[in-house]
């Protein structure tokens, strides 16, 4: 039996309707955008619901539908390993990912703040600026009250092509996911590049002279306490402070996320 549509979608940069198609049944697009007239014409012969043709600066998140879901998959050509890898500036093409959290902004202010966000590009999203964009993503969606986790996902495992895209997802902070998490990476959907972004949203930077004792808890300095064998200090502390953040990480819906 098929199930029942149940929840509803914004997909934001729809192209020719692919993100649609993946999400039913189980999602309808309650509203689409896309600024391409080609794409346009072809997600709206296959669609009921009509494209919103033009670039997503010009859409006001105030006049969007409410929706459980709200789905980027903004451009790839300063993300990609082919391009330049300039990554999400504003002012670049992949930097559209501001306007897109712009309109989300714009939703939450107008009491329609979407429950789930995926932002969806290619892999080089994970290594562009060694991680600086993936990292100030990843920012932006926990300043707005979201936690936030990611996962690559290759068309390989289940069809006879590779095309390996990162996604991130994210939910209010509030939303108990536990039962969703796992203690570490998840073979094949965590790579390495994967988990060497996600470690790096979670270091904290300390000053080149801290200096504390190492143990849990302890207030003392590592010069005064009687409990720390030795001093850490300059990079030491800095690897000592991303090891700490990262026990507070959880694997979350098939995605690192650090809490």
């Amino acid at each position: 039996m098929v199930r029942s549509l149940k929840w509803t979608a914004l997909d934001f940069f729809a192209g020719s309707g692919l993100v649609r198609l993946g999400l039913e049944p189980e999602f309808t697009t309650a509203w689409a955008n896309d600024k391409c007239p080609k794409k346009g014409a072809v997600y709206n012969s296959n669609a009921d619901t009509p494209l919103r043709l033009g670039s997503i600066e010009h859409v006001s998140g105030s006049e969007l539908p409410a929706a459980d879901l709200a789905w980027a998959s903004f451009p790839c050509q300063d993300l990609s390993l082919a391009g330049n890898l300039t990554g999400i500036r504003k002012g670049t093409r992949s930097g559209l990912f501001w306007q897109w959290m712009r309109v989300i902004d714009e939703l939450a202010a107008a009491g329609k703040k979407p429950p789930v966000l995926v932002a969806e590009n290619v892999v080089g999203f994970l290594v562009a600026g060694n991680g600086a964009h993936f990292k100030r993503a990843y920012a932006a969606l926990k300043d707005r009250d979201y936690i936030a986790g990611a996962l690559v996902v290759d068309a390989r495992h289940f069809l006879p092509q590779s095309r390996p895209r990162a996604f991130i997802i994210a939910v209010p902070r509030d939303l108990p996911i536990h039962e969703f998490a796992t203690d570490g990476p998840t073979p094949p959907f965590h790579s390495d590049p994967l988990v060497r972004a996600s470690r790096r949203c979670a270091v904290r930077r300390s000053s080149p002279r801290e200096r504390h004792c190492p143990y849990e808890n302890c207030r003392k300095g590592a010069n005064t306490c009687n409990r720390s064998s030795k001093v850490i200090a300059g990079a030491s502390i800095r690897r000592y402070a991303s090891w700490k953040r990262q026990s507070n990480c959880h694997y979350s819906m098939g995605g690192s996320a650090c809490v």
